[in-house]
């Protein structure tokens, strides 16, 4: 794959997930493309279904510590994966230790309006597909839905657009046949947001919950503070010592890895190209000689996003609150511009998969290709590009050796627990407790998701109700797992190649990390004057 084809695809992929339905830029997301360093696989994400996997308690703790430490860093603002000095869970809990709240309380007016949003919010809701859920995940589900919807509208429409020379008026005859049935899937999926997933309803209510959390900031802060604390504790070795501990963190839809599951489709023509590298990023154009021909045909590959979720994490409901500032003299956590402690974090993983290139037959002394798509995109930056992404790979790829010594030594301490006399079991109740349920690890005070199998749903076991401080603070009768919608994928029609021209078909099947979606923060902390700050 030559430079300007790979540039081309990373930025459709941008204009994809950077921007709106509209196609408006998303100043507070990016998309930071991985080179190598996060050789994931399926077996990565095993943790959540150990038993349809087959992992026993300990297998699926040393995976969530793996998993935790893979993905919970501070991001810089970038088009590659950029690791800061910091971990995420570091800048957070040292946030909350160290913030001033104001000094407010709220009232009893505003207490039970309060209970009444979370109330609307916890209330139990039967999908279409007989799943229950809470108002909340449901409304969140039938978002999911518009936005791949939508996605799937941009990768056409973006193509026609960006179409030029032989084969552009074929692509364009072909989106303006399909482009209407396009429209109106996205008209019906916004319309299944708005009266399905009450989406007017759970927006004012989560916005009412939001804004009177901030109306006692003191005990909101405190909250906070005990419940990180309580999720590290519940997976701590060694409660007492804290010798070893992860935080729990999940992602969503459990199932994406799994070959029934539909995902979306993105197409690149030939023809799309040159229109491509106009819109492309200096900084990404930079990285790579750009040659002016392509050297693919045609090519498709399908692709997810998945969700991670971290429970201990309230970026909504606190971070970005107005009722907190920092210590005199602390640093800012972001000003905006992509400075700070943290300027962003991840919030999804992309993958691709089953990536179909077309292309002209290569000559018989053509150097060899990568062996995964991810690699093969960079795999002709000039050398001087390739010393940057080097540069940016080196951090994870330490980070990884570290991971590596870290769950070693989880494993051994778990080896000496299970061999320990019963009697010295009682000093390490919540590790003991949950080696025992490994459902303990992946939620405390939050029921497990459910285990699915296609669209088939098992609803768990209710955990036990607790009190809980973020937006949604007791566990809803069942954590639905958001399914990626099945659609209807649109394949732009290339003319049909030269006879002289011997074409043949490059594919790449495995499930592989493109990316990331990172959160950007704006101006952090920004406390709002009009508050008593006494």
């Amino acid at each position: 794959m030559n430079p300007s084809v790979a540039v081309a695809f990373m930025t459709k992929m941008k204009l994809i997930f950077e921007t709106d339905a509209n196609g408006k830029p998303q100043d507070d997301t990016f998309l930071a493309f991985q080179n190598g360093s996060f050789a994931v696989g399926k077996d990565s994400f095993y943790f959540m279904e150990p038993a349809k996997h087959g992992l026993g308690p300990n297998e699926t703790a040393q995976a969530m510590m793996s998993f935790d430490k893979t993905f919970n860093f501070v991001a810089t603002v970038d088009d590659i994966i950029t690791s800061a000095p910091d971990e995420l869970d570091q800048v957070y809990y040292e946030t909350l230790k160290g913030c001033q709240p104001a000094s407010s309380i709220r009232t009893a007016d505003q207490e039970a309006r309060y209970q009444v949003a979370l109330a609307y919010l916890q209330q139990p809701v039967t999908g279409d597909d007989g799943t229950i859920l809470s108002a909340l995940d449901n409304y969140q589900r039938y978002s999911d839905a518009y936005k791949a919807a939508t996605s799937e509208y941009k990768n056409g429409q973006i193509a026609a657009d960006s179409a030029t020379g032989n084969g552009a008026a074929a692509l364009q005859q072909a989106w303006q046949t399909d482009s209407g049935a396009q429209q109106q899937a996205c008209a019906t999926a916004l319309l299944n947001w708005e009266t399905k997933g009450h989406r007017t309803e759970v927006e004012d209510n989560l916005a009412t919950l939001i804004s009177l959390g901030g109306s006692s900031p003191r005990k909101t802060v405190a909250d906070l503070q005990s419940d990180y604390e309580l999720f590290g504790k519940s997976t701590a070795l060694d409660p007492a010592g804290n010798e070893i501990n992860y935080l729990p963190t999940q992602f969503s839809p459990t199932n994406f890895f799994d070959d029934s599951v539909p995902w979306l489709t993105i197409s690149l023509d030939k023809t799309e190209i040159n229109s491509l590298l106009q819109r492309a990023s200096p900084h990404l154009k930079s990285l790579f000689q750009l040659d002016a021909n392509s050297d693919i045909e045609h090519m498709t590959a399908e692709y997810t996003v998945v969700e991670i979720l971290r429970n201990w994490f309230h970026f909504p409901d606190f971070v970005l609150q107005r009722f907190w500032k920092q210590a005199p003299g602390a640093p800012l956590l972001a000003d905006g511009q992509g400075q700070g402690r943290l300027p962003a974090f991840p919030a999804k993983l992309l993958f691709v998969r089953n990536v179909s290139i077309v292309a002209p037959k290569a000559a018989q002394n053509a150097p060899a290709t990568p062996n995964r798509f991810s690699a093969l995109l960079f795999a002709r930056a000039q050398p001087s590009g390739m010393q940057l992404l080097q540069a940016k790979a080196a951090p994870f790829q330490a980070k990884e050796q570290t991971t590596k010594v870290q769950v070693n030594t989880f494993r051994l301490q778990q080896l000496k627990m299970a061999t320990a006399p019963v009697a010295h079991a009682a000093t390490k109740p919540m590790m003991a407790r949950a080696v025992a349920n490994p459902q303990l690890l992946m939620a405390v005070g939050r029921p497990a998701p459910p285990v699915a199998i296609g669209h088939v749903v098992a609803k768990p076991v209710p955990a036990p109700p607790i009190i809980w401080r973020g937006i949604v603070r007791t566990p809803t009768p069942a954590v639905p797992i958001r399914f990626l919608p099945p659609t209807r994928v649109f394949i732009p029609v290339s003319p049909p190649p030269k006879a002289a021209t011997v074409l043949e078909t490059k594919t790449y099947p495995e499930l592989e990390l493109l990316g990331f979606l990172c959160r950007r923060l704006p101006a952090c902390p920004n406390p709002d004057p009009t508050l008593p700050w006494s």
